[in-house]
């Protein structure tokens, strides 16, 4: 996987509700998930 040099981390308060808006709503796809950190890397498809 290559990655840009700048690469933005949001902090939000529900990770559900945030994954479903980037991933539906936005069209972003979901690269790799950590879900006990509860953290997710989404990509533009």
């Amino acid at each position: 996987m290559r990655f840009n040099s700048l690469i933005p981390e949001l902090s939000v308060r529900n990770i559900e509700k945030s994954k479903n808006f980037y991933i539906n709503i936005l069209g972003f796809k979901l690269e790799y998930e950590r879900i006990k950190d509860k953290f997710a890397f989404f990509i533009i498809r």
